[in-house]
This record gives C-alpha cells, sequence and structure tokens, in this order.
C-alpha cells in the first residue's frame, strides 16, 4: 500500500525552508550539500507561490461575493 504524503501547506513549506536555512547557515556541510539545500529551496519556494496563488484567487472570490452582498 502506498504512503500518503502530507498535504503541503504554506506553514509546511516554511518551516521546511527555515530548517534548510538553519542546517546551512549553523551546520558545517559540503559544497554538495548546500547546492542540493539551494535546489530543494527553489522547489519549495514554486510550491509556495502556487499555494499563495491559490489563496489569493479565493481570496479574490470572497471579496467579489462580499462586494456583491454589499451592492
Amino acid at each position: 500500500m502506498a504512503k500518503k504524503r502530507p498535504k503541503k501547506t504554506i506553514k509546511s513549506l516554511l518551516d521546511s525552508l527555515e530548517r534548510i536555512v538553519h542546517e546551512v547557515d549553523h551546520v558545517d556541510i559540503s559544497l554538495e550539500d548546500t547546492l542540493a539545500n539551494y535546489e530543494k529551496t527553489i522547489a519549495i519556494s514554486k510550491d509556495l507561490i502556487t499555494l499563495l496563488n491559490k489563496q489569493k484567487e479565493a481570496y479574490a472570490v470572497l471579496k467579489q461575493k462580499h462586494d456583491d452582498l454589499l451592492s
């Protein structure tokens, strides 16, 4: 049976970024590991942008409904 991946949330992605930054800043790691972490941060950032854009769209829909109610 395949394991379910935890749902990506803005908080979980930000926590992941924070862990990576802490590791790079406070741990002596190789250049290869630093580059791998950099690639991870790019992927996480793309996921964050996607989630934030979805939230922005959801907000716009709710705002429009609110504005329609007040019209």
